[in-house]
């Protein structure tokens, strides 16, 4: 009889078994009443597949005979011929690194008619560097009995595992040995026991040579924070060059990346500190103030240079690369004053007349208590004198501060200007003996205004400016009797 009919015969029949004795009691209605009599519950697939689950979990002694009862030895038959089963994989890229995206499948060639054929099992398996056994990548593939194709008269037919997309996720680079696990049901074995062809890319071993390109970074992205205080904060960035080393889109394993900031002196020669940090794959390198205190109040007023140095932590391989040499930061002085409310102004009038007297004026207030005096200094700036020391008897002008009040240094009736800066616009500043809040020894330039192009000081109608005419006029007269007495006369 055929083995089919067998099976099915033996499936009904145990069906109608359990209908008939283990087939629970009826449920209770509603309205409490009893669940009626004659006939019996009919058994079906769903509640079939209902009681096995229930049995599994509160009645596992009786779970297990009924197994045994279904369970058949998978048939078979002596013209049965294990299939031929190979890695399908390009024969050109057998050097790759651990973040090339790779393609790995399976052809399997059964000689077996359709009605002998097994399902087949197929496991994909790695031998990793570092490793000295076998472990499945990915999930179990099943090829049905009728899922191949046959020409030539042969029957094939190809899958290509889902994973891995790449080898990223290895944390040692080297040779790398894949083989497929095979089991039919009831024999075990492995692509090893088929033949190949690796010159067309069927392999019943497939060796790789795994290699690492390790992070780098981004020289042209490093950044640090300009012009701060050595207590200020003090943020170092840098990000990494795509170059190979990160995951590929369809990885799901991200890794880390372990960096450290390395500080030096101004010349990059002596190292001051080194701070590692890791970072998760793909995140920008960000180093600052918050991870650690990077310099001392002995710093202020230095020069430094730093290094970024970058690692995946991949063994068997180069894992580590550094970054060039970056310039920065450059710390200002630690403030001991604190500076406001600089003024200018024409002290006689509103004009800017160029021989005016003017008066200027800076407050100051020590923000060290151990700096009880403070000396500031006037400048102004004009386009024919630039940076130019107001010369006064009071400047530069030495008072004494504290950290209570501020003191205000008040440099009056200053004539600063001389006739070349007719028509200029000036400015002033302010320099001190010592760092203000902002690390600084002279105050920012502040716009005075335009000096009045009037070359001469005295109007035509003003005493002076008559008694100048007057004078003028006495010379030019004496000169003409003079020359025409000695000159005109002789002739």
């Amino acid at each position: 009889m055929n083995r089919k009919l067998i099976c099915i015969l033996v499936v009904l029949a145990m069906l109608v078994y359990i209908g008939t004795v283990v087939a629970p009691a009826p449920t209770p209605s509603p309205d409490g009443g009893g669940g009626g009599g004659g006939g019996g519950s009919s058994l079906n697939v769903d509640k079939f597949k209902n009681y096995l689950e229930r049995w599994q979990k509160d009645n596992p002694v009786k779970y297990d005979y009924i197994k045994k009862l279904l369970y058949k030895e998978p048939w078979t038959t002596d013209k049965y011929v294990p299939s031929r089963v190979n890695i399908m994989y390009n024969a050109s890229r057998l050097n790759i690194t651990r973040n090339d995206e790779v393609q790995i499948g399976a052809y399997i060639e059964n000689p077996n008619s359709e009605e002998i054929r097994r399902v087949l099992y197929l496991s994909l398996e790695a031998k990793e560097p570092g490793i000295s056994y076998y472990k499945p990548i990915g999930l179990r593939q099943i090829v049905q009995v009728n899922d191949y194709v046959t020409q030539n008269k042969k029957n094939f037919t190809s899958i290509i595992f889902p994973e891995p997309t790449s080898f990223h996720y290895l944390k040692q680079v080297g040779k790398v040995n894949l083989r497929i696990n095979v089991s039919d049901g009831k024999d075990k074995r492995t692509s090893e026991n088929s033949g190949s062809n690796p010159g067309e890319g069927y392999f019943s071993l497939l060796t790789l040579n795994v290699e690492n390109i390790p992070p780098q970074i981004n020289n042209s992205t490093m950044s640090v924070t300009a012009n701060s205080t050595w207590d200020g904060y003090i943020e170092y960035r840098a990000s990494l060059n795509t170059t190979g080393w990160q995951s590929i889109a369809s990885s799901t394993k991200s890794s880390t990346i372990n960096a450290t900031l390395q500080i030096y002196d101004e010349n990059g020669s002596v190292e001051k500190l080194n701070l590692p940090k890791t970072f998760p794959e793909g995140d920008e390198i960000v180093f600052n103030t918050k991870d650690a205190q990077f310099f001392t109040e002995e710093d202020a007023g230095k020069n430094f240079t730093y290094r970024i140095s970058v690692s995946d932590g991949i063994l068997g391989g180069p894992n580590t690369t550094i970054s060039a040499l970056g310039k920065g930061p450059r710390l200002k002085r630690t403030a001991k004053i604190i500076v406001s409310g600089p003024t200018g102004n024409d002290a006689e009038d509103s004009t800017n007349s160029w021989w005016h007297r003017y008066s200027f004026s800076i407050n100051v207030k020590a923000r060290d208590p151990d700096i009880k005096y403070a000396a500031v200094t006037l400048l102004t700036s004009t386009p024919n004198h630039p940076g130019q020391t107001v010369n006064s008897p009071g400047n530069p002008l030495k008072l004494v501060i504290n950290t209570e009040n501020e003191t205000t240094f008040k440099f009056n009736d200053v004539k600063p200007f001389d006739v070349s800066d007719c028509g200029k616009n000036y400015s002033y500043y302010f320099a001190y003996d010592t760092e203000d809040m902002n690390g600084n020894r002279q105050s920012e330039m502040v716009e005075g205004g335009r000096i009045s192009a009037k070359a001469i000081a005295y109007t035509f109608v003003s005493p002076p400016g008559a008694g100048n005419l007057v004078l003028i006029l006495l010379a030019s007269l004496g000169i003409g009797v003079l020359i025409e007495r000695t000159i005109f006369r002789r002739r």
